[in-house]
């Protein structure tokens, strides 16, 4: 198995392949942060251990196949790039369409869904992710809050 930064082949073949240049060059940074600030890299391994996961996965795969089909052994070339790319989901594909890439923002993209932190009586936080009305709801009612 070949984890590299760039992959064996394109134009940046040759480039040191750093995850946080990884994350820069995916887009994660630009959209991650406050829209009145600078990109955000994240506080940790985030472009390796996705890639680790995803390379465990291929890895599994090539050994089913060995196990179902008698095939050969296989060659797992990957990227970094390649599944923080796939985990930004429809931005990536936004950008190729329109040129245009997703502001950076720190609220809800849409009313009806609540995904946010918030600060709890006792000073801790809680993270609360709802993708209709009626689930965020639920939690207002019970904490008392506006429902």
């Amino acid at each position: 198995m070949r984890i590299s930064g760039w992959g064996q082949d394109g134009p940046y073949r040759r480039r040191p392949g750093f995850g946080s240049l990884i994350e820069g060059m995916s887009g994660f940074a630009a959209i991650n942060g406050f829209p009145d600030r600078e990109p955000v890299l994240p506080p940790m391994y985030l472009a390796d251990g996705i890639a680790g996961l995803f390379g465990a996965s291929a890895a599994l795969i090539a050994l089913r196949e060995v196990e179902k089909n008698g095939g050969r052994g296989q060659v797992i070339d990957l990227p970094l790039l390649d599944p923080l790319f796939a985990m930004l989901g429809p931005q990536a594909a936004a950008y190729r369409l329109t040129g245009q890439a997703q502001a950076a923002h720190r609220q809800p993209l849409d009313q009806h869904r609540a995904a946010q932190r918030y600060r709890w009586q006792d000073g801790l936080y809680v993270a609360l992710s709802a993708s209709t009305q009626k689930m965020a709801e639920r939690p207002c009612a019970r904490s008392g809050g506006p429902s």
